[in-house]
């Protein structure tokens, strides 16, 4: 178990339950503050309610509503250090490949085991990810 000098706040945003339980489950017990929305909207409604920002937005790629990219872009406009790591089944789709050559933007593709999720996130948090370096 990985021990953290400051608990780190990560924003997970999935349309799919079993997904979003499990990203939320595997970082709780990493020692992180998960804050979980089930779509975009509600996302950053919760972002709004929050008194700090999130050190990490992890989210979906494609959901109906506002898609991935879609928040992420959003939250960066209040938030401009904000970390993104997208995880989505479709990583050669053009909106994946272009967002991730941008700094902060990292990929995890669908399916991903738990032990790579964790460790990318834990890059990001400790800024151990090269700038736009993709997966």
């Amino acid at each position: 178990m990985i021990i953290l000098d400051k608990v780190k706040t990560v924003l997970v945003v999935d349309d799919e339950p079993d997904i979003l339980r499990l990203v939320e489950t595997v970082l709780t017990r990493a020692g992180h503050k998960v804050v979980t929305a089930s779509n975009g909207e509600r996302a950053i409604e919760k972002v709004r309610k929050m008194s700090s920002a999130p050190d990490l937005l992890l989210t979906d790629v494609v959901m109906p509503g506002l898609s991935g990219p879609m928040i992420a872009e959003q939250l960066r406009e209040q938030f401009p250090t904000l970390k993104i790591l997208f995880i989505s089944a479709f990583e050669d789709r053009q909106v994946v490949r272009r967002y991730v050559k941008d700094p902060g933007y990292e990929l995890i593709s669908k399916p991903f085991h738990i032990e790579e999720l964790s460790l990318k996130v834990q890059q990001l948090l400790d800024g151990e990810v090269p700038a736009g370096g993709g997966t």
